[in-house]
């Protein structure tokens, strides 16, 4: 009886002591999960509509500053959010649909990292490389839609545009790899 009490404890203590170990990764691991469910959640409830409201505000005010009589609408067919471009082809009015999700599901793991780093970098810090991460971000999404404009005027804006509609995940790792060496840099520095 005494050799199983004492295996039994064995056990216990090694699954104490690998938790004790794995402390950090564990902690890690969580506050990875919560910030993937909280900012999916969220996303899909409200964030994926007033982000796209933001961008089409964003575009129609370069478009309107730029002169041109191109613009950008958001509607929704059943589920699915739509950007309708209506633009002037041979002298007429002309409108053509783009799905929203291309542009903006990379737009959520830009999110999620921040997020993420709120956990683990603090709130205030998360918040200094948001805005930046977020905001270079912003400015090619919003450049996109430009192209997007002219994509039937413009063989220049239909070749970047193209080149652009696949990219929007690499242009995340870009800003996450980024903001991380700039994490490592900093960190070296304040450390000396």
């Amino acid at each position: 009886m005494q050799s199983k009490g004492k295996a039994g404890s064995g056990i216990s203590d090694r699954i104490g002591s690998w938790f004790r170990k794995h402390r950090n990764l564990l902690k890690i691991s969580l506050y990875a999960l919560i910030s993937v469910v909280a900012v999916i959640t969220l996303w899909l409830i409200v964030l994926e509509t007033i982000y796209a409201y933001l961008m089409v505000l964003a575009s129609n005010a370069v478009l309107y500053i730029g002169g041109s009589e191109a613009r950008l609408g958001l509607l929704t067919e059943g589920s699915e959010n739509l950007f309708r471009v209506f633009f002037i082809y041979h002298g007429e009015e002309a409108t053509f649909d783009q799905r929203v999700q291309t542009l903006l599901y990379p737009t959520m793991v830009l999110f999620i990292w921040q997020v993420f780093n709120a956990f683990v970098k603090g709130l205030r810090r998360s918040l200094v490389t948001g805005k930046w991460n977020l905001g270079i971000y912003f400015m090619f999404q919003v450049l996109f839609l430009l192209l997007l404009t002219g994509y039937h005027t413009s063989s220049t804006a239909k070749f970047f545009y193209d080149i652009m509609l696949e990219s929007f995940y690499v242009i995340v790792l870009a800003i996450i790899i980024w903001d991380k060496i700039r994490d490592l840099t900093l960190d070296t520095t304040v450390g000396k």
